[in-house]
């Protein structure tokens, strides 16, 4: 059975200036092993688009709900999905029209899933993303951001050609965020480490070993994470949160090598990204006796044994 819960949450920046929340979502259940969701977030230097998120995510939601039933052609999934985002662009685009606003004013990214037994077909607009928990317990991205190089984002106006869709199967979860989570999960202290990916928090969000969701415990597990988006401080996210999980309790997950769950050792990661910063920036330094390469090194006594 798929489990789920989602949360939009007005961020402090918003709240201190008096701005409306911009992020919004929306979740629906077609059977226990089939569901569809989408979140969305108005980029927050134009008016207007907390409007765009809104009819983004409910013109995707009303649109795959009319084209999509176990009866669908599977083959058919990623271009009605693919329908779906046009049609919501389309929709903004009449809004705009029938309401003389600018349609540079209702710029939103788009994020949006069909999962159905433990097949996830997906598409993206702009930065937020999507996340899974495959089978064999590995947590991957697999959406791409669409912004140019200087980090702009591209939104859904940009059309198809910054689109981005895509299928994953055998996942256990799945997880849609706007920025401010969804960046929250990608530390920049991982950045150079071979697991990018903040591994424990992602286990606390989406894997039922942490949730424990049954029919019975639905509410609780609900309260759990929102009073946990809740206690996130503005130092950490300032701008708006929205989470969607969707859990499917009928995939097995396997376990990865312990290391895989480690909490990361932030001052380390703090100390080796120091060193990779003098290095680059200052490459005729002598580093070789610096306080940051003798703490990252391996330190060997008398005997040639290694000591950490």
């Amino acid at each position: 059975m798929i489990f789920n819960y989602g949360f939009t949450k007005i961020g402090f920046y918003h709240l201190e200036k008096n701005i409306v929340c911009q992020d919004y979502h929306l979740i629906k259940q077609i059977d226990k092993r089939f569901c569809i969701a989408t979140v969305a977030d108005g980029l927050g230097s134009e008016t207007h688009t907390d409007i765009a998120s809104k009819l983004a995510c409910e013109t995707v939601i009303d649109f795959l709900s009319a084209n999509i039933t176990r009866k669908t052609d599977i083959n058919n999934y990623l271009q009605i999905l693919k329908n779906s985002f046009n049609e919501a662009l389309k929709k903004i685009e009449e809004f705009a029209k029938a309401n003389a606003i600018d349609i540079d004013q209702m710029d939103t990214t788009l994020s949006a899933v069909i999962f159905i037994d433990g097949d996830v077909f997906f598409g993206n607009s702009g930065d937020s993303g999507v996340l899974v928990l495959n089978s064999d317990g590995a947590y991957e991205q697999i959406s791409e951001k669409q912004i140019d190089e200087n980090g702009l984002v591209y939104p859904l106006c940009f059309g198809p050609e910054k689109w981005q869709f895509g299928f994953k199967d055998n996942v256990a979860s799945v997880l849609l965020a706007t920025d401010g989570i969804f960046n929250t999960l990608f530390p920049y202290l991982l950045n150079d480490q071979e697991i990018k990916i903040y591994v424990p928090l992602c286990e606390y969000l989406m894997n039922n070993d942490s949730l424990n969701f049954n029919k019975r415990n639905i509410y609780s597990v609900k309260n759990k994470i929102e009073n946990f988006l809740d206690s996130i401080p503005k130092e950490e996210v300032n701008d708006d949160k929205t989470l969607v999980v969707l859990l499917d309790d009928s995939v097995k997950v396997k376990r990865q090598p312990d290391e895989y769950y480690q909490i990361p050792d932030r001052d380390k990661l703090k100390k080796i990204r120091e060193e990779k910063y003098f290095r680059e920036a200052y490459p005729n330094l002598n580093l070789e006796n610096s306080d940051l390469n003798k703490d990252s090194e391996e330190k060997t006594d008398e005997n040639g044994n290694k000591h950490e």
